[in-house]
């Protein structure tokens, strides 16, 4: 079978566009969630740290949004509705371009693995990295 390499962490067959769609789907539904109403540099921040999870642990994009610890959602906006379809969409087409284009996109979360709204303040005992807009980002 013939594979494509699509991104830092996927080979993938060719005949896998529904995958596909549905990585793009979970990316774009993170980004609205989660920046949606930041400009694209804090909306790339937050898509890259699920980039960079799902590389160093070996999961898909999904999969990353869609994990648990210790039965805590890692992302909270899960059963959500979207409201604001021109947001989503700008989301949506943000995804679609990085997925399609990730080496074409620098990181400006150098790396970053979490990150969590500058209102909150947990007890983590990770390295803070660069503060983007509204979040915090940390290794």
């Amino acid at each position: 079978m013939k594979t494509i390499i699509l991104s830092v962490f996927l080979l993938l067959p060719l005949n896998s566009q529904t995958f596909i769609d549905k990585q793009v789907t979970c990316i774009s539904q993170a980004i609205y969630y989660e920046a949606g109403n930041q400009n694209t540099l804090g909306k790339e921040a937050v898509a890259f740290v699920i980039f960079n999870r799902a590389q160093k642990y070996n999961m898909t994009l999904c999969e990353v949004i869609n994990q648990r610890i210790n039965g805590r959602k890692q992302f909270t906006f899960i059963s959500s509705r979207i409201k604001y379809w021109n947001q989503y969409i700008t989301s949506f087409k943000l995804a679609q371009n990085m997925y399609w284009n990730f080496y074409d996109y620098d990181d400006p979360t150098h790396g970053a693995l979490f990150f969590h709204a500058v209102y909150i303040h947990p007890h983590w005992h990770c390295k803070k990295i660069i503060r983007i807009q509204d979040h915090i980002f940390f290794r």
